[in-house]
């Protein structure tokens, strides 16, 4: 490692962002279309006008905090830092499962918008959150987010990913890595299908026709979801 050399960091990005587009422009392509349907959500929401609820507060503050997390999310996809983007991933999982907890829990919302009460402590933990919904879905939540978790945390699946095995050095910046894209692609599409839910909730009156403006780009984004779900089902 002594005398190797890279290029800077914005050559190596454009790089590799050349080389993903390349490789992979179907995927960013339902990425990006995903990330507009949301676009179409807040401009909608921008022409509702009154007072809105506690509960509509909370989720929509929810749902703008998780589409940045994506919108960057998929930018980092782009560059090859799939570690990076894994950990924005992850919070807006945390974002989806706050949003469904506010629902049936006023401890979780009065903790998230007065600071009564701590998230992260007791009944307002995200596994306590997902217990409330149901048996199956924690179970899903805890193999799901433990998957993410190890990544977004000092764990041996992280160092492998930081690890260029190949060329026996350390990645510096991005670098492309199919296998490290499909997973990490996998699951910024299946966040992004999922938070869709509070968007069409919070629409209202206006939900319908957003939902069948959209329908195209979430069906085809659930497909890929699915194929790759199955394709590598047992595997991180």
């Amino acid at each position: 490692m002594g005398k190797e050399t890279w290029p800077s960091l914005e050559q190596g990005e454009l790089q590799v962002k050349k080389i993903t587009r390349a490789e992979k422009g179907y995927e960013l392509n339902l990425v990006e279309q995903l990330l507009n349907c949301y676009l179409a959500g807040f401009r909608a929401l921008s022409k509702k006008t009154g007072r809105i609820s506690a509960l509509v507060l909370a989720q929509l503050l929810l749902v703008v905090r998780s589409f940045t997390s994506l919108r960057c999310a998929y930018d980092l996809l782009q560059k090859g830092y799939y570690s990076q983007a894994i950990m924005l991933i992850r919070s807006a999982e945390e974002d989806y499962l706050t949003c469904r907890d506010c629902e049936v829990s006023k401890a979780t919302m009065d903790a998230l918008l007065d600071g009564k009460g701590e998230l992260g402590k007791g009944k307002l933990t995200f596994s306590e959150m997902a217990k409330r919904i149901s048996p199956e879905f924690h179970k899903n939540w805890k193999t799901n987010y433990g998957q993410l978790s190890e990544i977004a945390h000092p764990r041996q699946l992280a160092m492998v990913i930081v690890a260029n095995l190949r060329d026996k050095k350390p990645y510096l910046g991005g670098d492309y890595n199919e296998n490290a894209f499909t997973g990490t692609c996998h699951q910024l599409l299946r966040s992004a299908v999922g938070m869709t839910e509070f968007v069409y909730k919070l629409l209202g009156d206006r939900a319908a026709q957003w939902e069948k403006d959209i329908a195209p780009a979430v069906e085809e984004a659930t497909r890929y979801v699915e194929r790759i779900s199955k394709t590598y089902k047992g595997n991180n």
